[in-house]
């Protein structure tokens, strides 16, 4: 509600790649490409073969893998308590792939599906991953190094090492020059980790 984008944090980048509110000379084209590419891997389906002993079922599952990453997230968030939504979700996953289990024994194959997908499938797919988010924040970098030469200016009578920035004209609300400040900062410091490719043997579709 905040931003205006009803989704994700990477719905939200993906609809500043379609305003480029601070495009230079094309400089959004790096992290265009870096979110299509990440929003194609979460949307692409995945096959995870899967014994669940607790159930006493081997599956084999064709979901997306944003939809194992939200079964695993959840899982590792939340106590037994409050993952009412997730347990009807996975019932229904089950169902569609030909298993049917009431709904009052899902709760105990959590931890089977929570080993699975955290020992084994996102451990094969973290470097990938990696590489994926990694170059969204390269992206970010390259989009905005242009309006951050333009916009930063050291500030020695303030003191030795203090700078300030120049806003852009059309920034005049107290809360867009806080979150410009912010960014812009984030972009003074630059991304942790240069760019890098995950090897091809980690990115097999099936393991």
């Amino acid at each position: 509600g905040l931003t205006g984008v009803k989704g994700s944090c990477l719905d939200v980048i993906a609809s500043a790649c379609e305003t480029k509110t601070f495009d230079t000379n094309n400089s959004i084209c790096a992290l265009k490409d870096a979110t299509e590419k990440l929003q194609q891997w979460l949307n692409t389906p995945a096959t995870l073969k899967l014994w669940i002993p607790t159930l006493n079922i081997e599956a084999e599952l064709e979901v997306t893998r944003l939809y194992l990453l939200y079964i695993s997230g959840n899982e590792a968030k939340h106590n037994i308590s409050r993952l009412t939504g997730l347990t009807k979700n996975i019932q229904k996953m089950l169902g569609d792939h030909g298993h049917i289990v009431p709904l009052e024994q899902i709760p105990l194959a959590l931890d089977d599906f929570a080993e699975h997908l955290t020992e084994h499938f996102f451990v094969y797919y973290s470097t990938w991953l990696a590489e994926l988010l990694n170059n969204l924040r390269w992206g970010l970098q390259e989009y905005l190094n242009p309006i951050f030469k333009h916009c930063y200016k050291s500030a020695p009578e303030l003191g030795e090492l203090a700078y300030r920035y120049d806003y852009p004209i059309s920034m005049d609300s107290d809360i867009s020059k806080s979150w410009f400040w912010r960014i812009m900062n984030n972009i003074r410091t630059g991304p942790y980790y240069e760019k890098f490719s995950a090897s091809e043997y980690l990115k097999m579709e099936e393991i």
